[in-house]
């Protein structure tokens, strides 16, 4: 009889190790999964803030401006945490008074733009602040004309500058 107890806290035992040895390999799979997921959040992906915006700028009758310098200004508030200005590119019109900007691209990861988006939820009602993408197109000699972009709709294409 006391053989018979001895096998079975043995066999007992062994199982208890059993068990111990695979919560030990779930505790690792899980560990994997958890960084795995934070490196796939962490891969940053590009998407289209402001498209190709082609402009053409003309006076008060329609007529086209060439050589006028453009600026566009443009900033994602959404994404932009240091609260920059944004930025700017100028550029100056052809003969035909044609300007193209390229797309303005973001590039971040899930992990960012999900915080971001939390932190700019958080900001409304805290502080006045902007939000989403925001871009203006003006000339810099002649202020009293611009266009506007808030990343809906269609991008305005003409730019009348009044004299």
């Amino acid at each position: 009889m006391p053989e018979r107890k001895q096998k079975i806290i043995y066999e007992a035992l062994g199982m208890t190790r059993r068990i111990e040895s695979m919560g030990y390999t779930h505790r690792i799979t899980q560990i994997i999964v958890v960084v795995l997921i934070l490196l796939f959040l962490n891969i940053p992906f590009e998407t289209v803030a402001i498209p190709e915006w082609k402009i053409r700028v003309v006076n008060e009758l329609g007529l086209p401006m060439p050589g006028i310098t453009i600026r566009q200004h443009w900033n994602n508030y959404s994404f932009d945490l240091s609260a920059t200005d944004g930025k700017e590119e100028d550029k100056v019109t052809d003969s035909n008074g044609n300007v193209t900007f390229l797309a303005r691209k973001d590039r971040e990861s899930l992990l960012f733009r999900s915080i971001a988006f939390v932190l700019d939820i958080l900001k409304i009602g805290i502080i006045h602040s902007s939000s989403g993408v925001h871009a203006t197109i003006l000339s810099p000699d002649h202020p009293d004309s611009s266009l506007s972009y808030d990343g809906s709709g269609s991008l305005p294409d003409t730019l009348v500058i009044r004299n």
